[in-house]
């Protein structure tokens, strides 16, 4: 029997890279309403964990629910573990999947969300996380130690043809799925040794980090309008 899902949806009023970056708009949608939405159409329970005053809320689906997060966890440098641990101990989520949509991703499809959460239920993965093709060149950089040049995966990969090295993929925040259990027996903590990955295209993976990143996706939009 399926386990519930249950959304979590991080979103700060602040933001010093980018001030209000959550409410900017996709459409007319703020970013943190863009994910929630999706949430709803996706998983069995939404939880918006924000310190954003709920007077200025956008309508929620009725689905949702609203968590104030705490100060500590209101800050840049407040870990995504320790703000998810937050909002596990306060709804006592048991044994439930968690589903982590961040709205800094607001090009990820229904689809992309939906096929994270069929690859964590058809294989024992501790973590599940939404990945798209990157550049295979990586793997003939390395680290130096004393002078010496260690490749990132094998020393060979430095004196290959590209195309005859593997593909190489990128975790893109779009999507992370977990359970709640595994989470609290490794201590709160979301480094795994069993990760599955659900590749979304490039063109999906878009994270807006930057008001630069964000003119970026919305030149995208208008070009894809215009054609």
């Amino acid at each position: 029997m399926p386990r519930l899902t249950v959304a979590v949806v991080p979103a700060r009023a602040g933001s010093k890279g980018f001030p209000k970056k959550n409410f900017a708009e996709i459409g007319d949608v703020p970013l943190y309403l863009l994910a929630v939405r999706q949430a709803s159409r996706t998983c069995d329970l939404t939880i918006l964990t924000t310190d954003i005053e709920e007077r200025t809320l956008s309508t929620l689906p009725k689905d949702t629910v609203v968590h104030r997060r705490s100060a500590i966890n209101s800050t840049d440098h407040a870990p995504m573990s320790s703000v998810l641990e937050e909002v596990i101990k306060a709804f006592r989520l048991n044994d439930v999947d968690i589903v982590l949509l961040q709205p800094t991703s607001p090009l990820r499809i229904d689809a992309d969300i939906k096929d994270s959460i069929d690859v964590f239920a058809s294989m024992e993965f501790d973590i599940v996380m939404s990945v798209n093709e990157t550049s295979n060149t990586i793997l003939k950089c390395g680290t130096l130690s004393d002078g010496y040049f260690s490749a990132i995966r094998a020393n060979s990969d430095c004196f290959q043809n590209r195309q005859v090295l593997p593909k190489v993929y990128k975790p893109n925040g779009a999507v992370y799925v977990f359970n709640s259990s595994w989470f609290k027996s490794n201590h709160y903590s979301l480094n795994a040794g069993k990760i599955g990955a659900s590749i979304m295209p490039r063109e999906r993976s878009l994270d807006i980090d930057t008001e630069n990143d964000y003119k970026n996706i919305l030149g995208n939009i208008a070009a894809k309008v215009e054609k």
